[in-house]
Parts: structure tokens; C-alpha cells; sequence
């Protein structure tokens, strides 16, 4: 699986100052091609290695608890899938806090605060809509840029944004084949294991779903995976004649500079205040 220096050096340093390193820091490793024939039992096998460290001595999880919290995980997945959908009428800042809950809460907190949120959505489309790219959750500074600028995010192509509700976990019978489909299947964010050529053309398919007039491209600066992947992404964008802008900004960075880049890029694409 690819990442980038700033998690590995991370990795090393929690693994070092802790007492117990060989349970401090654990790697999930990914197959290259996940459609190789033996690409299922190596990350069913990758599974069974995580959860023999995480329960050690302690009694696994049952396949009645396994099975019930993948279903809590669907309905998730169903409710933030509906917030989608009404991604335009929400604000973006508001928005993302939101995705952001949902990955930090316990499962039952998630489903009360996305049926209070799907109901709540009632703002007019206003502004000029682009689609937001990356790996990673912009910080909140940006997002405010954004709609300050005139522009709204109708859509993303983000790991822990759009492609994270996407595709429902399989609910078969066993925790490691549920997962490892659901992880083999995924929708590969931009900069992970597969070609620029396949997330392009789903990137594209959700550019058109949304009727977005542009591309905002955003990642931290030295997540080398984004940075390498970003040329060859921008170069099939123009031939389609897509606006693709690239930015980089740390969350608690100087915002002065992405302000005149993103307004000068919502005159560009022709969005209006």
C-alpha cells in the first residue's frame, strides 16, 4: 500500500517510544493489482494476521457480531450516500463536518446526526458547483475559501469522502471474505495502487453526475503518491477541456495565496459571486 514519507516517519516514531512496538503501529498491506487471481487470499490473509495481533489472547468477535456490524456499517453507508445527493443545497464547511463525525463517532451517534442532517438539507443551489480531488479531508479554512469564492463543492473524488460510501460492504458469511471483497472492490482514491487511466474515467463519470463546472485539486504537501500522480491527471483533464487547479495547503498554513487562486479560478470557469 502506498503512503507517503510524513506516515511512514510516523509510524517509525510511534513505534519507537512505544513499550509494546509490535502493537503500536500495525501495516495493512494491499495487493498492486487488486484483480490478480491470488490478490483475495492474500488480503484475506492480511486480515486474519490483524485480527490474530488485535484479540490476542482475547475471544474473537462471533460471526453473529461480525455480521450485525457490517449491517451497522451499511445503513451508514446508505445515509450518507442519500447526503450526497443533496450535497449542493449544503454548505461545504458543514458539509464535511459532518463526513468527518461520521468517521470519528461510534455507529449509533453516525445514523441519529445523517438522519438529522439529510432532513435539514434545504438551501437553494446557488453557486458555481466543482468537484473536489485528493486523498485526504481538506481542513475547514479551505472549504470556507471555496464558498467564499462563490464556488460550492457538489461533489468528490476523496477516500474518506465520496469513495468511502460507494460501495456497501458484501455481506456474506465471514468476516474475511466480506472484507476482503469490500476492500478489493473499493473505488481507488487518486494516488493509490491503481493507474491514473481508472480513477480518471470515475472521476470524470462523477465531474458530469454532478454538472460541476471545474476540478480543485488538493493535497498536503510531500504526499508523494497525489504529487506524482498529479501531471498525468491534469494532462487528461485539459485534452477533455475539464479546469483542473492544483492546491497545497497545510491545515493550519497561510490561506492568502489559495484565496487568490481559487477566485481567479472561479473567474476562469465563469462562476459568479
Amino acid at each position: 500500500m502506498q503512503s507517503c514519507d510524513a506516515v511512514q516517519g510516523a509510524a517509525d516514531i510511534c513505534r519507537s517510544s512505544s513499550d509494546n512496538p509490535e502493537k503500536s503501529v500495525l501495516f495493512f498491506r494491499l495487493p498492486r493489482v487488486p484483480s490478480a487471481s491470488g490478490a483475495f487470499d492474500f488480503v484475506k490473509r492480511e486480515i486474519s494476521s490483524l485480527m490474530r495481533t488485535l484479540c490476542g489472547p482475547a475471544e474473537p468477535p462471533s460471526e453473529d457480531e461480525i455480521s450485525s456490524a457490517i449491517q451497522e456499517e451499511n445503513r451508514i453507508r446508505d445515509l450518507v450516500s442519500k447526503l450526497y445527493s443533496l450535497q449542493p443545497r449544503i454548505p461545504s464547511e458543514i458539509f464535511y463536518s459532518i463526513i468527518r463525525n461520521v468517521h470519528t463517532q461510534p455507529p449509533e451517534k453516525s445514523l441519529r446526526l445523517l438522519g438529522t442532517s439529510v432532513q435539514e438539507a434545504c438551501l437553494p443551489e446557488n453557486k458555481t458547483g466543482i468537484i473536489l480531488a485528493g486523498s485526504h479531508l481538506p481542513p475547514p479554512g479551505l472549504l470556507r475559501i471555496i464558498e467564499e469564492s462563490g464556488l460550492r463543492v457538489y461533489g468528490d473524488f476523496l477516500d474518506l469522502g465520496f469513495l468511502y460510501q460507494a460501495d456497501r460492504i458484501p455481506e456474506k458469511e465471514g468476516l474475511t471474505d466480506s472484507s476482503a471483497l469490500g476492500i478489493l472492490n473499493r473505488i481507488p482514491a487518486l494516488g493509490q495502487y491503481r493507474r491514473v487511466s481508472e480513477g480518471y474515467r470515475l472521476l470524470i463519470s462523477r465531474y458530469r453526475e454532478t454538472r460541476s463546472r471545474g476540478v480543485i485539486y488538493y493535497r498536503y504537501p510531500f504526499c508523494d503518491p497525489c504529487g506524482f500522480e498529479f501531471p498525468a491527471l491534469k494532462k487528461l483533464l485539459d485534452k477533455d477541456g475539464i479546469p483542473i487547479i492544483k492546491i497545497e495547503l497545510e491545515s493550519g498554513g497561510e490561506m492568502h495565496q489559495a484565496v487568490t487562486r481559487i477566485e481567479a479560478f472561479r473567474e476562469m470557469i465563469g462562476g459568479i459571486l
